[in-house]
């Protein structure tokens, strides 16, 4: 089962992204400058690392993680030499931020602890695709969906 969710983790990631562009586009009109293809790189990535945070589980042995991690790190591969990179970038860019607004002890992530993973991964989004800094209020709203809909459905990936 668990191998299965391993090589079927990638394309669940673009099919996640088609819809969810489509439904961006409606609700956030500047989203539309955003480059299809930057969106189809992008928003898996940032997908496949939010599943892969879900295998730091006491349920899934070592040899079992090193295991899934070689099946879906196989299909990346297949799909694009460069998707490592921005892994490791996304991956950076999350902790840095996530750490940031935990110290913060900012009541809204404090009540709502899904918006500490949410909005990092949101804004390294946001900010790849936009090519700037997120500041003005919509920005900041495109960042809580877009990283809602990145986690959503793969926060529990292998449950």
């Amino acid at each position: 089962m668990l191998r299965k969710r391993a090589e079927t983790l990638l394309p669940a990631a673009q099919i996640a992204g088609v819809s969810a562009y489509t439904s961006l586009v409606d609700k956030f009109p500047q989203f539309s400058s955003v480059s299809i293809r930057d969106w189809d790189f992008l928003f898996p990535v940032a997908a496949v690392f939010v599943a892969t945070m879900s295998l730091d589980s006491p349920k899934i042995s070592i040899e079992l993680k090193s295991e899934l991690s070689a099946i879906y790190g196989r299909v990346l591969d297949k799909w694009s030499k460069d998707w490592n990179r921005a892994f490791k970038d996304c991956g950076d860019f999350f902790w840095r931020t996530a750490d940031a607004l935990q110290q913060s002890n900012d009541p809204e992530y404090i009540e709502s602890p899904k918006y500490g993973i949410s909005d990092p991964l949101g804004t390294w989004l946001v900010w790849n695709l936009l090519g700037f800094t997120p500041q003005t209020p919509d920005e900041r709203k495109l960042i809580r969906a877009v990283g809602l809909l990145a986690t959503v459905d793969f926060i529990g990936w292998w449950n």
